[in-house]
């Protein structure tokens, strides 16, 4: 399936879909879409100190990348553990523009999220370890328990249930 890069309205970078016709985030804004969602309305509604998060769709990794950001942050400890079936390719990466829109010492942290092996526990920062499962998300039986489930998936004429 072939994906295009695309420049959202808050200058930010998400892939697009022609085939599907679906954006990854938001044609508004893709950094603006994540922090209101998942950093906002979730990690700091949450506001427990030690979170354990399961994201369906680790995608451009946006959603870990400004995870990682608030957890060092606000010192809080956050495993975060991901699913993507269709990973992105090292140059789909180099042309997300994420790590150029925060300071440059934060820029190798992005690349660290996509550097980072598949099935195992990686630590990142003493605040965010990253475990990615490249897995079809519905194809997963979880043993672990998790505070908060990040869910950013296609719309659903697009990514439909299976059980339809």
């Amino acid at each position: 399936m072939d994906r295009e890069i695309i420049t959202t309205e808050d200058g930010s970078t998400t892939l697009y879909i022609p085939e599907l016709n679906e954006h990854y985030h938001s044609i508004h804004g893709a950094i603006q879409e994540s922090t209101h969602i998942f950093i906002k309305a979730g990690i700091e509604y949450y506001g427990q100190k030690n979170i354990r998060i399961l994201e369906a769709g680790f995608g451009t990794g946006l959603n870990a990348f400004l995870t990682l950001l608030e957890a060092r942050d606000n010192e809080r400890k956050v495993v975060f553990h991901t699913f993507e079936k269709y990973p992105l390719t090292p140059q789909e990466v180099e042309q997300i523009n994420y790590s150029d829109l925060f300071t440059p010492e934060d820029a190798p942290l992005f690349q660290q999220l996509h550097d980072a092996p598949w099935e195992e526990d990686v630590v990142i920062t003493p605040y965010f370890t990253l475990h990615k499962h490249q897995a079809d998300f519905e194809e997963v039986n979880f043993h672990e328990y998790f505070d908060m489930v990040f869910f950013d998936a296609f719309a659903p004429d697009v990514q439909p249930s299976p059980m339809d």
